[in-house]
């Protein structure tokens, strides 16, 4: 028995200090040329940037070695249909890809935020309202100016998940925006009128 508790210990030990090997990709590269090898404690890290606007898909994947497998996931719903969420996680390198494939889909969680807020915008008119998903729990808005002055200032409203309001407001780079962010305000979001009605 003591000579079994030895073997245990002494492969979880070794498991710690075995170095990884891990496929190095940058987001906007199309294939990964490189590896990595992870030091004591390391891991391998997976990160998906799933980009969906005006019906058009686009997903970014970077891969690389990390010591923080802290996860860094966030989502931003604007008009219906259009949407972005950022996964990360570590994982073994042959399963990196394969987590994120397997991963569930967009899930209504009774929410609702304006999709036009005055405060921001001076063509808002009505009061239509836009649906949130999974961990979507703020309402936001802001603003994205652009070097270039030829390009006008877009102005962005909908649902947001707490991760991706503190990322607004507290850095001006978002990697699915090619401005700078201004101007970002985030509230709690409100029950969907589908809810209300429910529990009326």
């Amino acid at each position: 028995m003591k000579i079994f508790l030895s073997t245990c210990l002494f492969l979880a030990i070794l498991s710690e200090v075995i170095a990884k090997q891990c496929r190095v990709k940058k987001l906007n590269e199309s294939k990964s040329k490189t590896t990595c090898w992870t030091t004591k404690g390391g891991n391998c890290f997976s990160r998906f940037v799933v980009k969906n606007f005006t019906n058009s898909l686009d997903i970014k994947v970077e891969l690389g070695c990390t010591t923080d497998c802290t996860t860094d996931n966030y989502s931003f719903t604007t008009r219906e249909g259009d949407y972005v969420q950022n996964f990360r996680k570590c994982c073994h390198e042959i399963r990196c890809v394969q987590e994120f494939v397997q991963r569930p889909g967009r899930k209504l969680n009774g929410q609702e935020c304006p999709t036009c807020i005055p405060s921001l915008s001076e063509a808002c008119k009505g009061s239509e309202t836009i649906k949130c998903y999974d961990d979507e729990t703020q309402c936001m808005e802001f603003v994205v100016a652009y070097d270039d002055s030829a390009i006008p200032n877009k102005h962005f409203h909908g649902c947001a998940s707490p991760k991706f309001c503190g990322l607004a407001k507290n850095s001006t780079h978002i990697d699915f925006l090619s401005g700078t962010i201004i101007r970002a305000r985030c509230c709690a979001a409100l029950p969907s009128s589908e809810q209300l009605n429910f529990e009326g």
